[in-house]
């Protein structure tokens, strides 16, 4: 394996661990884990057939991973791996090994609920995709570093808060709160 496109990233010691709501509805873009030691069914947000999908099929994906890498990084691994024709569990295996970087499902609790217990330190930062989950002891009482998000689906106006994240954003996204509160509010 080429790990060119790996070696150029610079990582920290952190385990992340992105969670997601459910399985993609359309069961082709589904990365299945189930037969590979991995902690969980689902490899949540990785498209399995990333050689195969248009750009709206990867928005979740994509934007994801902006917030985990940049864009431009996000769009040097996408292309890296339609190129190559990597397939889904090998994607996630990737960013396990080289990242410590993990996807799950909030609706597999137990395997959720086995990884925080098994990497339960300072190290562990934890992005939650799911308003479901804000609030799941499974999370608070963890020592993880929690950042919460909206879901990187979202249409509309919503879209718009992953301005920062995504490589094919359209470029009107909102001012921040701190940039209003700094350059507009009255003090």
């Amino acid at each position: 394996m080429n790990v060119t496109v790996y070696s150029k990233i610079k990582a920290d010691k952190a385990t992340r661990l992105v969670v997601g709501l459910s399985k993609y509805n359309n069961s082709s873009l589904l990365t299945n884990m189930t037969n590979i030691s991995y902690p969980f069914d689902t490899a949540a947000f990785v498209v399995n057939d990333v050689k195969n999908c248009n750009t709206s099929e990867l928005n979740s994906f994509r934007r994801v991973l902006g917030i985990i890498f940049s864009p431009k990084t996000a769009k040097d691994l996408i292309e890296y791996w339609k190129k190559n024709n990597i397939s889904g569990p090998q994607i996630a295996l990737d960013l396990e090994n080289h990242f410590q970087i993990y996807f799950g499902n909030y609706f597999e609790k137990n395997n959720l609920n086995a990884f925080i217990k098994q990497n339960n330190t300072k190290n562990l930062k934890i992005i939650l995709f799911t308003v479901k989950s804000f609030k799941d002891p499974i999370f608070k009482n963890s020592n993880a570093e929690i950042f919460k998000y909206t879901h990187p689906s979202q249409r509309g106006n919503t879209q718009q808060l992953f301005e920062d994240f995504d490589y094919c954003s359209q470029g009107y996204g909102f001012s921040s709160a701190d940039d209003i509160k700094q350059n507009f509010s009255i003090k």
